[in-house]
């Protein structure tokens, strides 16, 4: 095999541009994934009505925000959780959870997101975040923490 004759030029670039390059991308990669969680804070969950899969107007703006996030980090895709509050049958729960996952996808998708970059997760009432479970009374504010929609964006 005969090496071309700028082969040590070839080498010394890979060792020393390609390191610092990577370190470069890797930098911007880091601060375009710091914003984008900041934002995906920032927008938070979204929160629904008992038995409801109505977005409201609070929903529909945090939606928006999120919309643009999606639109302009083209390479992010969405996994959306959504949950009930334990009042209701365990299967009511399911499908009502799924309602508002598709409710979401639908906002979503009409306002220019692709489809296939949003995954729907409907857990129901499996997930309560605080002791809200069946048989246990609680006040409606409580309750109302465990019917919300949650976030999750990913690269694949």
């Amino acid at each position: 095999m005969k090496l071309p004759k700028n082969w040590l030029f070839l080498i010394a670039f890979f060792l020393l541009f390609l390191p610092s390059r990577a370190q470069e991308v890797y930098r911007k990669a880091e601060n375009i994934r710091s914003e984008v969680l900041e934002e995906l804070s920032e927008i938070g969950s979204l929160y629904f009505e008992s038995d409801s899969g109505d977005l409201n107007t609070e929903n529909r703006n945090q939606l928006e925000r999120l919309s643009v996030l999606l639109e302009e980090n083209k390479l992010l895709e969405l996994l959306v959780t959504t949950h009930t509050d334990s009042r209701g049958s365990f299967s009511k729960n399911k499908s009502l959870s799924l309602k508002r996952g598709k409710q979401i996808k639908q906002f979503l998708v009409a306002r220019g997101i692709a489809h296939n970059r949003i995954f729907i997760e409907a857990l129901g009432e499996e997930q309560l975040i605080n002791d809200c479970s069946d048989g246990v009374s609680c006040r409606d504010s409580l309750h109302r923490q465990n019917r919300r929609a949650e976030f999750i964006v990913f690269i694949d």
